[in-house]
């Protein structure tokens, strides 16, 4: 199948589109880079000055040179410079919120002249603070920057998912500079050299100021991959946490490692550079943990995985407190950044890194201003004197500690079970091993043979009309599936069919009975049984159907799939998506309809008519994921989906499902088809056994346990495969308002009345409407056998066409 062009306006409308300046991505990566040197100079001057002079004199250029030797005889005041960069921290943090409070919507349209002036600001206030030196200066200065950074973040959103790029780019200046300035003039040169990397980021910051109001800066200025989580990896299935408070913690960790050099180097006198060095380490390790985290550990459930990476997190900072020694400082840093990079990558988590980061340093500098020291005696004659920057890594490590213990027992879905399995499998990559193909016969070898079948392209039917209904147990898709039938024959439709998986066909009745009888089979199980009932039914059902013009309405599709086994189990979204596409051989449906529904709702729906499975007794937090795993994939396709508020009439349901199929119809631009054989206007073939009651859901309680399942909604596990029911205007009586959610599992409807019977059709009568209905059982399902014998003649002579290579 070949790829349409694109329509004339859309080509002439990419031609005429402007093409970026090839330095258009610069300008976003000096906007930061001179952001980061600037803040980092900034603090370290902050620190300096404040523990030498206070908070709000102004000193002297010269004054910098005083700092080191103040270290030296002890007399520098740690709390002071403590205080100075907290202060620094919350300007820089109420910074990035200002923009939008005062600027609100009109950032739209006037964002990129502010992002301009803001950058030219923060480069002004860094020269200032280069000739005039103090404390006040240097937060007027993080503040400006704090909210350039903010305003960059909204103009090019993808800026900032990896910034230890940029951070590490000032980072490694800043320690090459002040390594150089140590070796060539001592360790009191240190400080004095930031004065330069002042100056450098300033006029860094006016450069980048230029050039984003010459080439404003967009989100087409960075790569918007750029830190996306992979498509696909190796680590076992996901599960959906809806508060990642482990995520918070570890950032929170994170941030006591960031925060504190400064004060470290000062505490034991390890010189400027010291800092630098602590802070590349921690980059390193935070980027290689970041890029590691979606394969680490294949073997264990990822939130597993984060909860042990908040407790070896925690472990490293007690053990960074209880250093005194800058190179093992440095390298337990990487190592606890390297572990909260795992953490947080583990898989896809939702929440503010900004939160967590900025809680955790905030608690590290308050802990370092309040000046707590401890005294802990080891023996009669030896007591460890613990500092104040080592009570600030101990403490929040410890915290970090609990934390990681709690978040092994709760933070997963499934608590404690499977631990042990967990620690033994853990970098045990999975095995994957080709098995040789085998002969197929019948539908899957005509499917097989399609486009698609190998690679699982995305692909529309060619003719007819394809429907899928989605939602939650006990929202009533079978009833809404039944009145839309009734809309469409009304419409002329004539060859309509209803289905459902699993158990469309015999082959998927008794993998239905697999799936939804006593306890259920392993995930991974499930997951397979339901991508091989959904193959079969494609190839024998849906295709031919489809292939004849029909009207298909399948409750249930593959959003189900990736529903219950990727958001409901802990089953890779990746893997359940590769497979039921391959199954169908990519065929998805013109339109989608999501009934939704509270799932307390639903639940009292389902339990009212009795009958549940256990996926129905799941709970209320799984039917919750379930039910958000549709209202997402809605959201990403919405030109292909419909979500319907199913808690209301269903009159109203099935207006609102009427109107939605009626402008897929006009924009497919999809007209009835006159039926391939004529038929009786009103032949009603009943189920082998019995009709569901009358009634609704709330009366369906005696159905067997295995018909029940979240992959269709409760049916008769021995039903007829296939139903002949009349139109809307026949007038019959078994098919009232309040009929039962559960029909059989494939339905034929026939158009209204008034179509002329093909004269050389000889196998079928058509009856007047008086004489058929004073006929007696026996005729109609006659009848109806002669019209499905008749069917079945023509999808075997279609099939035998196809196999000879000619499809008509």
């Amino acid at each position: 199948m070949t790829t349409p062009n694109p329509p004339s306006g859309a080509s002439a409308a990419a031609s005429a589109a402007p093409r970026r300046h090839p330095l258009a991505s610069l300008v976003p990566l000096g906007l930061e880079v001179g952001a980061w040197l600037l803040l980092l100079t900034t603090g370290a001057i902050a620190f300096g000055l404040a523990g030498i002079m206070g908070f709000f004199d102004t000193g002297l250029p010269a004054d910098l040179h005083s700092v080191q030797p103040v270290w030296e005889v002890g007399e520098f005041s740690v709390r002071h410079g403590a205080i100075a960069l907290t202060v620094l921290l919350v300007v820089a943090a109420a910074g990035l919120f200002l923009p939008t409070s005062l600027l609100g919507s009109r950032l739209s349209t006037t964002g990129g002249r502010v992002l301009s002036s803001s950058a030219a600001a923060a480069g002004v206030s860094g020269l200032f603070l280069f000739f005039f030196p103090s404390v006040w200066l240097a937060w007027l200065t993080g503040l400006l920057l704090a909210v350039m950074v903010a305003l960059l973040v909204r103009q090019a959103p993808g800026v900032h998912r990896k910034p230890w790029r940029s951070v590490g780019v000032a980072a490694g200046l800043g320690l090459f500079v002040t390594y150089i300035a140590q070796i060539a003039s001592g360790v009191s040169a240190g400080v004095p050299a930031q004065r330069w990397l002042l100056l450098l980021a300033a006029l860094v910051m006016l450069a980048a100021a230029i050039a984003s109001f010459l080439l404003p800066v967009s989100a087409d200025s960075v790569d918007q991959t750029t830190g996306a989580f992979p498509a696909q990896h190796r680590g076992r299935g996901e599960a959906e946490i809806a508060r990642p408070w482990a995520c918070y913690v570890l950032f929170g960790a994170l941030g006591v490692i960031v925060a504190l050099p400064q004060i470290v180097v000062a505490d034991l006198n390890f010189g400027q550079a010291g800092t630098y060095a602590i802070l590349c380490a921690a980059l390193v390790g935070w980027a290689a943990g970041f890029e590691a985290g979606p394969t680490f550990a294949p073997g264990m459930t990822r939130p597993r995985l984060t909860s042990f990476a908040v407790l070896i997190a925690g472990v490293l900072l007690v053990l960074i407190g209880a250093l005194k020694e800058l190179s093992g400082m440095a390298i337990l840093s990487g190592a606890a950044a390297f572990v909260v990079g795992i953490g947080v990558r583990a898989q896809p988590y939702a929440f503010s890194r900004r939160i967590g980061f900025g809680i955790g340093a905030f608690v590290a500098l308050l802990l370092t201003w309040l000046g707590t020291a401890l005294n802990v005696p080891v023996t009669d004659f030896m007591v460890w004197e613990i500092t104040t920057t080592e009570v600030a890594y101990i403490i929040p490590g410890l915290l970090t500690i609990a934390a990681g213990i709690i978040a092994i027992m709760a933070f997963s879905p499934l608590g404690v079970r499977g631990l042990g399995v967990d620690l033994v499998h853990a970098f045990r990559a999975p095995v994957t091993r080709s098995a040789p193909e085998e002969p197929v016969a019948g539908p899957e070898a005509v499917a097989g043979s399609q486009p698609g079948a190998v690679d699982a392209a995305r692909r529309l039917p060619e003719r007819g009309l394809f429907i899928a209904f989605e939602g939650g147990d006990g929202v009533g898709k079978t009833t809404q599936i039944r009145k839309l039938g009734e809309h469409l024959a009304a419409r002329g439709f004539a060859d309509i069919h209803t289905t459902r998986e699993p158990g469309g066909t015999e082959a998927g009745q008794r993998i239905r009975e697999v799936l939804l009888g006593g306890r259920g089979v392993a995930q991974r199980a499930e997951a397979l049984l339901f991508a091989a009932d959904r193959a079969h039914h494609i190839a024998d059902r849906v295709d031919p159907w489809l292939a004849d013009a029909g009207v298909v309405m399948t409750d249930r599709y593959i959003d189900s799939s990736l529903a219950y086994q990727s958001a409901g189990r802990q089953l890779s979204v990746a893997e359940v998506g590769a497979i039921s596409r391959w199954a169908t051989t990519g065929l998805i449906p013109h339109l989608t309809i999501i009934l939704d529904m509270e799932p307390a709702t639903a639940n009292a729906r389902t339990e009212s008519r009795g009958g549940a499975n256990h996926l129905d007794q799941a709970g209320l937090e799984f039917h919750s994921r379930v039910r958000q795993a549709f209202l997402d994939m809605a959201a990403r396709e919405p030109q292909r989906y419909v979500v319907i508020d199913a808690d209301r009439d269903r009159d109203a349901v099935a207006a609102d499902i009427a109107a939605a199929v009626d402008r897929t119809l006009t924009a497919q631009g999809i007209r009835p088809q006159p039926p391939a054989v004529s038929q009786s206007p009103a032949v009603i073939q009943p189920p082998a056994v019995s009709q569901p009651p009358a009634g609704g859901e709330q009366q369906a309680a005696n159905r067997p346990a295995a018909a029940a399942g979240p992959e269709a909604e409760s049916l008769a596990a021995d039903e007829d495969a296939t139903t002949v029911l009349p139109s809307a205007s026949s007038g019959n009586g078994s098919h009232a308002a309040g009929e039962d959610d559960d029909d059989s599992a494939t339905t034929v409807l026939t158009p209204q009345a008034g179509a002329e019977p093909d004269p050389g059709d000889a196998e079928t009568t058509v009856m007047p409407r008086q004489q058929l209905h004073n006929s007696s059982r026996q005729k109609l399902q006659a009848q109806a056998e002669i019209e499905r014998q008749a069917r079945e003649r023509l999808r075997e002579a279609r099939m035998r066409g196809i196999r000879r290579g000619d499809p008509q």
